[in-house]
């Protein structure tokens, strides 16, 4: 999975990144909305944010165009105080233009409400899980949703993290959950990705090494993006060996 921001670097240029990150070999696409702020990115994203077309937030046209753009599942990661205001989750989810919503600022309690909304749409309220969360809050994301956002380390994304202290806290869920389980924070590699995949997640998000591409060139990010691709590939033909 792949993460990009909305209107970056600006409306007419972002739909066409996001056809070409997916024709390069995304699973999925998760689109930043645009955000007043951006306090929970890292420096990468916050970067593009401020660049991005931000008009593009309130736009209905601009969302369906990116829906007819975009052939994989879209999730929509943003903040409450932008996603939140004037509904606008709930207008784009009435027309089908998305498949789950991620509020990485909402509490539990902030989620289900979401959740219950949105349900009637057919759209999903992902859920994190961390190491900072106690047993009860961790058991109480297993329990309400079908997705999850395993958060790899604790802080701003874009931080390269290759440690394996996430282990214990991704065994327990899934032997708990029969949600599916992203790893996400820090996954800036072919090599990392080949890793989570041998551990059983469900899939990786990769965000700000993806943008940091894209702030190259675009012809960088899909390179990048076809590497990854390439790698997961050779992991699922070296199974159908086995």
């Amino acid at each position: 999975m792949g993460y990009l921001v909305a209107g970056y670097p600006d409306r007419k240029s972002s739909l066409r990144i996001f056809r070409n990150c997916c024709a390069a070999g995304l699973d999925i696409l998760e689109i930043g909305f645009p955000a007043r702020d951006a306090s929970l990115d890292g420096d990468v994203i916050r970067k593009a944010q401020a660049r991005a077309e931000q008009s593009v937030a309130q736009d209905i046209d601009y969302w369906r165009a990116v829906r007819s753009a975009v052939p994989t599942p879209i999730w929509i990661m943003g903040y409450q105080q932008d996603l939140l205001e004037g509904d606008m989750y709930l207008r784009l989810a009435r027309e089908g233009l998305y498949n789950a919503l991620v509020i990485p600022d909402a509490t539990l309690a902030e989620q289900e409400n979401i959740r219950q909304r949105l349900a009637a749409y057919g759209v999903s309220v992902v859920g994190f899980i961390n190491s900072r969360m106690d047993r009860a809050e961790v058991e109480r994301v297993l329990t309400d949703t079908d997705l999850i956002y395993h958060q790899l380390y604790c802080g701003p994304t874009g931080v390269t993290h290759n440690d394996s202290g996430y282990l214990p806290l991704y065994r327990y869920a899934r032997a708990h959950s029969k949600a599916k389980i992203y790893a996400g924070f820090g996954i800036n590699s072919a090599q990392r990705v080949q890793e989570l995949l041998r551990h059983g997640y469900d899939g990786a998000i990769i965000g700000s090494a993806i943008v940091s591409h894209l702030l190259e060139n675009e012809q960088s990010v899909y390179r990048f993006i076809r590497d990854i691709r390439h790698s997961m590939e050779n992991i699922h033909n070296a199974e159908a060996c086995l």
